[in-house]
């Protein structure tokens, strides 16, 4: 992209805006890679089906416009060397995000609730301080009775800042996806998808329900079905607060629940 150079007046940098319509995987897929600042518009893929997306760059900008992210189950990857920014809300399969600097949420990132499989997780890594100012979730698993040996599993949230702080304000809440499956017969399971936390310096998280973790629920539980909530890890950090000083950051677990099987709580490390 050229630069826009307005003097005194307003410059207006173009935006990358793809839409593309081919089949699953890398088929309908998006590719992209920017030497230079990269302000990514519309991602659009075809609808009811699972593409690969991976963008790569320097600073990174996902600022789309209303609906412009019509990514519904797509697996997401992005691989900035500088800054992360995502100022356009994101309901997709997963996302990663890894090899950048600085990271800012500002609007919320929500994975695909699931009917057959696993939801998909949520990863953010970079070396710089991370602003969590939205919500990250990932969806719900509910997996039906098959006859065999059936499996409900949802996504885990990691954030991770390798120099830096870790903050989120009242909206930057983390919660991983309730979890279900129908345990009628042979061996069944549910597990609900785990928190982790790791930055060099402190975390401070301010909101009510700052880290929660879902519910996990076999219905129908039978002796050999298992139920188990996620944990919640902070690996590293130089101070976990809410607000720099002594005040408390509010985590939450879901139930574990297995009928007449093994129910398994969620701990806090």
């Amino acid at each position: 992209f050229g630069t826009a150079s307005a003097g005194t007046g307003t410059p207006a940098a173009g935006k990358l805006n793809v839409t593309t319509d081919g089949g699953v995987g890398d088929a309908g897929g998006i590719f992209v890679q920017s030497g230079e600042a990269l302000t990514v518009g519309t991602l659009n893929t075809a609808d009811a089906t699972s593409q690969n997306i991976t963008i790569a760059g320097t600073a990174i900008t996902l600022a789309g416009d209303g609906g412009a992210y019509a990514l519904d189950s797509d697996v997401v990857t992005i691989n900035p060397t500088g800054a992360f920014t995502l100022s356009q809300a994101l309901n997709l399969g997963s996302l990663s995000v890894s090899g950048g600097t600085t990271i800012t949420i500002s609007n919320a990132i929500t994975t695909a609730n699931s009917t057959t499989g696993a939801s998909g997780g949520i990863s953010l890594s970079g070396s710089g301080a991370v602003a969590l100012n939205a919500a990250l979730a990932t969806g719900t698993s509910n997996i039906a009775e098959s006859g065999g040996a059936d499996t409900a599993t949802t996504g885990s949230i990691s954030v991770t800042s390798t120099g830096g702080a870790i903050t989120g304000n009242a909206s930057g809440t983390l919660t991983t996806g309730a979890a279900t499956v129908d345990g009628t017969t042979n061996n069944d399971s549910a597990t609900s998808g785990t928190v982790t936390l790791n930055a060099s310096g402190a975390i401070e998280l301010v909101a009510a329900d700052a880290l929660k973790v879902g519910n996990a629920t076999v219905t129908n539980g039978n002796a050999g079905d298992t139920a188990t909530t996620g944990n919640i890890t902070v690996s590293s950090a130089d101070k976990l607060s809410s607000n720099g000083a002594s005040g408390q950051v509010d985590v939450s677990f879901g139930t574990a629940s297995a009928g007449t099987g093994t129910p398994a709580a969620g701990k806090l490390n």
